[in-house]
């Protein structure tokens, strides 16, 4: 084949590859099915298509390579030692294709343009779904003649996009023109918003936490008074919400009620009975470290978490415990937790390290929500955000420059 012939296939599978990763970013907050078919195509389409081979350079030596590798075999390699049955361990190990979406990632995202393109997706995508959801928690439904569609993700992972899009458009903000400006503050204050309306604390909690780094993002340092005017208002939109003060107002009763004995669910006014998700959390995390204790090393293998909190606590049915730390502790003990610090350390490191650039601060932004959120959620488990930390962890940055002596 002509060498021209095959430079024009190798643009064209190139250009199949940055399609499939918009449209996996443009899914993430719409539907399971679409975006692990999306996901899916786009690493078939990196494997298949020789891209692997001749992007090797763009994924090989990098310092996220070996300790990504290890964390996707890890998985496989602890089903050697765990006593869980083989259909709960293998139902977890196959989730460790999730870091895979790093090496697709190091050559769909290595242009600025295609960087760009992607997180516009992702946001594109965010915003259609907060703009649905907001319709239908003011009373439209969208209806088939059988049932109802169900087009947005549970309020947990949702309310987490929303907050990295918020984190993207202060970025945004930084370089557009004062109409697109005022366009982006609206989008903005709107995610914020609906954020208000769903009931996930981790988004709560993750938007507190990082409104002072998205405020200087967008105004710089010396321009204060506008960052402190920002977070008043985020501060007073949060605590003007009725959802917002009940569910963090749920947080101290259902401790206390952990405390006095009632873990799974309690009774209210009315005698129906409501779960309590601090609750099961408390229980789940107290297991957890039990199980880590008996097994620090390599902990208690793939699904060992679930085999091992069954036998503390009869009939708990978690396969995990809604805490990714916890989670890798009870599993792989001490060698999975060097594993995905390692991991975390350079891939935090090399953001940090290209903060003023897109590809350097997307890696801060969506790694810090998901970070913050696997505090009361297992995040590299679930489908939506454990893809999109695979696929940040191999965003490309420049490379630091050595100086000859």
């Amino acid at each position: 084949m002509p060498i021209c012939d095959q430079t024009q296939n190798h643009t064209i599978f190139h250009q199949v590859l940055v399609i499939c990763v918009c449209l996996t970013f443009f899914t993430l907050p719409i539907s399971t099915a679409l975006y692990t078919i999306c996901s899916l195509s786009a690493l078939a389409v990196w494997l298949l298509s020789g891209i692997c081979y001749r992007d090797r350079v763009s994924w090989q030596g990098r310092d996220w390579f070996l300790p990504v590798t290890a964390l996707v075999i890890l998985p496989w390699l602890g089903m050697i030692w765990t006593s869980a049955p083989f259909e709960q361990s293998f139902k977890l190990a196959e989730r460790s294709h999730y870091w895979l979406f790093a090496l697709v990632s190091a050559s769909a995202m290595k242009s600025a343009r295609s960087l760009r393109n992607i997180l516009l997706c992702f946001i594109s995508g965010t915003a259609i779904i907060a703009i649905i959801n907001f319709f239908c928690l003011h009373g439209c439904r969208l209806e088939t003649s059988h049932q109802q569609i169900k087009l947005f993700q549970s309020y947990i992972i949702f309310s987490l996009f929303l907050v990295i899009a918020m984190l993207l458009l202060a970025f945004f903000y930084k370089t557009s023109t004062w109409p697109r400006k005022i366009l982006i503050v609206a989008l903005m204050l709107f995610l914020a918003v609906t954020i208000t309306q769903l009931n996930g604390r981790s988004a709560y909690l993750s938007l507190a936490a990082l409104s002072p780094w998205m405020f200087i993002t967008m105004f710089g340092r010396r321009r204060l008074i506008r960052v402190l005017a920002a977070l008043l208002l985020t501060f007073m939109l949060l605590m003007s919400s009725g959802t917002v003060r009940e569910r963090i107002a749920l947080i101290p009763k259902e401790i206390n009620l952990y405390k006095a004995g009632v873990r799974s669910s309690y009774q209210l006014p009315d005698g129906t009975l409501t779960p309590s998700s601090v609750g099961l959390r408390l229980m789940m995390w107290k297991d957890a470290l039990k199980i880590f204790q008996q097994h620090p090393f390599l902990g208690a293998g793939t699904a060992g978490y679930q085999h091992e909190a069954d036998k503390i606590d009869p009939g708990q049915g978690f396969y995990h415990p809604h805490n990714s730390y916890l989670y890798i502790a009870a599993n792989f003990g001490l060698l999975g937790l060097s594993l995905y610090g390692w991991l975390l350390v350079v891939t935090l490191k090399r953001g940090w390290r290209s903060r003023n650039q897109l590809s350097g601060y997307s890696i801060l932004a969506i790694l810090s929500v998901i970070l913050i959120s696997s505090l009361t959620d297992t995040q590299i488990l679930s489908a939506a955000t454990g893809i999109a930390l695979g696929f940040a962890v191999g965003i490309p940055t420049p490379q630091p420059t050595t100086c000859a002596s």
